[in-house]
């Protein structure tokens, strides 16, 4: 039950111990008497004072204590029948939720960097990260958290020869409000995650622009980082800004948000979406792209996908296409709908393609 209290069944009795078993007291000497030939069965304790204990052959009883075992009572039929043979008796407790809690982060704070704060959190808290440098790489893999920033001056910079500044391998947490999270000179991403109803809001990300480093990035090997929300970041520079991938050949990334983002300084792609279905990408302001496409949709792993909305973003210079929708590998990229987008200065505007035996149909491009 706890460190030092202890309930025991033998054949002859009831035993318990509160003080770690220096000494043990007995039902037998506080009133319960067998029913039938004596034979404890079991016992199953809810607490230090409440237990249920059962025994059986000839007759079966159940005897309960709320008091630490010093009154018991004694139940001989249930509903009016008697308990032959009974052999045990289990019970089951509604658990009780602690309240949330808020763990503050900073100088003279109990906690000293955010990954201490991530490792004492459980589901449901809240993390405060107060201005300073961080030089950590923070992996979360409790679901339920949020961490914030706290008003300006509040930067992740990765450490030399660490992961992502912020590495999420779970559901439902937040990371928002962040001025800077840098692998600088590592060239790891801002943000790298694998998960469901996460948010990734108001943060600033510069992870450099060394050949093929993300911003921030999904590539889940098996599919299901689903309902993702990426709101309101500012992409300093990067090889590749936004990706969103799976890499399995049966499953998809479902329903994910990329809204209201400004991605400056990429090299290759603005945003990357790669084997999903239902996606949102609006609002994104994409000022260059040097080499590739502002916005890219590929479907490749033989899996019929689509139904993403592309609307309302303002993409220049791309070096390659403001808009690509590719599938090819026996897919079908289907009922896409690409509407309100400006694209100017850029090698071309929206791009359609599918390789032979893939399918790119149905897309309405207003």
């Amino acid at each position: 039950v706890d460190p030092w209290t202890a309930w025991v069944a033998s054949d002859w009795d009831l035993y318990w111990t509160t003080d770690g078993g220096q000494t043990w007291d007995k039902a037998s000497e506080h009133g319960l008497h067998a029913c039938g030939f004596l034979a404890f069965m079991g016992i199953s304790a809810v607490s230090a004072q409440q237990a249920w204990g059962s025994y059986a052959f000839s007759g079966g009883c159940i005897a309960n204590t709320s008091d630490g075992g010093t009154t018991w009572t004694r139940i001989d039929t249930l509903g009016g029948e008697e308990l032959p043979g009974l052999w045990n008796i289990s019970f089951a407790v509604q658990p009780t939720n602690p309240e949330p809690l808020t763990l503050i982060v900073g100088s003279g704070r109990q906690y000293q960097t955010i990954q201490s704060a991530v490792n004492a959190a459980r589901e449901g808290d809240t993390i405060l990260v107060e201005p300073g440098l961080y030089e950590e790489s923070v992996l979360v893999t409790t679901d339920d958290i949020e961490i914030l920033a706290q008003g300006s001056g509040v930067a992740v910079y990765s450490p030399q020869g660490g992961t992502a500044a912020f590495t999420v391998f779970a559901d439902h947490v937040t990371v928002q409000g962040f001025d800077e999270l840098t692998g600088v000179p590592d060239c790891v991403p801002g943000i790298e995650f694998r998960g469901s109803l996460n948010t990734f809001a108001d943060n600033v990300i510069n992870p450099g622009s060394c050949p093929g480093v993300n911003a921030l990035v999904c590539r889940d090997p098996d599919g299901g980082s689903n309902l993702n929300r990426i709101e309101n970041n500012t992409i300093v520079h990067a090889d590749l800004g936004i990706v969103i991938t799976s890499d399995s050949a049966d499953f998809l990334n479902y329903g994910n948000t990329i809204v209201n983002n400004m991605i400056n300084g990429i090299t290759q792609t603005g945003i990357a979406v790669q084997n999903g279905f239902g996606f949102r990408i609006s609002g994104n302001i994409i000022p260059e792209s040097v080499t590739g496409n502002c916005i890219s949709v590929i479907g490749d792993n033989n899996v019929d996908q689509g139904f993403h909305r592309i609307f309302d973003n303002e993409i220049t210079y791309c070096a390659g296409h403001g808009i690509a929708l590719w599938s090819d590998a026996q897919t079908g990229l289907l009922y896409n709908q690409i509407s309100r987008n400006e694209i100017s200065f850029s090698s071309h505007g929206i791009n359609l393609y599918a390789d032979p035996g893939a399918t790119v149909g149905h897309t309405l491009i207003i």
